[in-house]
């Protein structure tokens, strides 16, 4: 089995807090980041990033940097933006479900193909993404699911 060495890291926030007087929203932001970079007066955040890799080589190394062969997309930190957890999932897809279910639209929940429907036209009038057919399918029992168990009964 070949031996790795993999550079992971997470963003670790801190934050410096500029009083600033500017015309703009623009200005005043400009104006902000002049001053925090002089700053000393960095407070840590209690907040973290989700982890990633940044960089991995095939072997041992000191850095993965000097020898990097690509980290695999799903692994990157471009990922962690670009596609939501299925966890996320589910939450967007609850709280569409109870916002259906509290104006009344009379859904049956063995009608899967309406209620995705429905379920993704709420998420795009609350400008979150929707859910993938292929995601939705295979969550749809576990939404379905978690809905009952938190309202008594489907909607």
């Amino acid at each position: 089995m070949p031996t790795w060495t993999v550079e992971c890291s997470c963003a670790a926030y801190v934050a410096s807090t500029q009083i600033v007087e500017a015309d703009t929203e623009e200005a005043a932001c400009e104006a902000a980041i002049f001053a925090a970079n002089a700053a000393m007066d960095w407070t840590p955040l209690d907040h973290t990033g989700d982890t990633h890799c940044d960089a991995i080589a095939r072997g041992v190394h000191k850095t993965a940097w000097d020898h990097d062969v690509g980290v695999p997309y799903a692994f990157s930190e471009q990922a962690l933006h670009a596609a939501p957890s299925i966890s996320d999932l589910l939450a967007r897809a609850q709280l569409a479900l109870a916002e259906l279910c509290d104006r009344r639209i009379g859904l049956v929940d063995t009608d899967v193909t309406a209620l995705l429907v429905a379920i993704n036209a709420e998420l795009d009038r609350q400008d979150i993404p929707a859910l993938a057919p292929s995601t939705a399918h295979t969550l749809l029992p576990q939404i379905l699911a978690q809905h009952a168990a938190r309202q008594g009964a489907s909607c």
